[in-house]
């Protein structure tokens, strides 16, 4: 966490899972990935994206040969 010093305990640390304490052993400075390291990663994002779209055109295609009508109840 930015901010917080190193080597002692501090909290509460608010995040979306809730309330924390923290102690901060060491600090080191990101780095981006190398493509080989993320590259299954984005495959499998990729092909998650293609399996959505053709189950979309699927589902959109099967819509086409049918009318749909919603009736309230009454």
């Amino acid at each position: 966490m930015p901010g917080l010093p190193i080597g002692t305990w501090q909290g509460p640390v608010e995040s979306p899972y809730g309330l924390h304490l923290v102690f901060v052993d060491a600090r080191s400075e990101g780095q981006k990935p190398s493509l080989d390291a993320v590259r299954g990663a984005v495959r499998r994002a990729w092909a998650d994206q293609k399996r959505i779209e053709g189950n979309e055109k699927f589902y959109r295609a099967l819509l086409d040969n049918y009318t749909v009508k919603i009736e309230k109840p009454k």
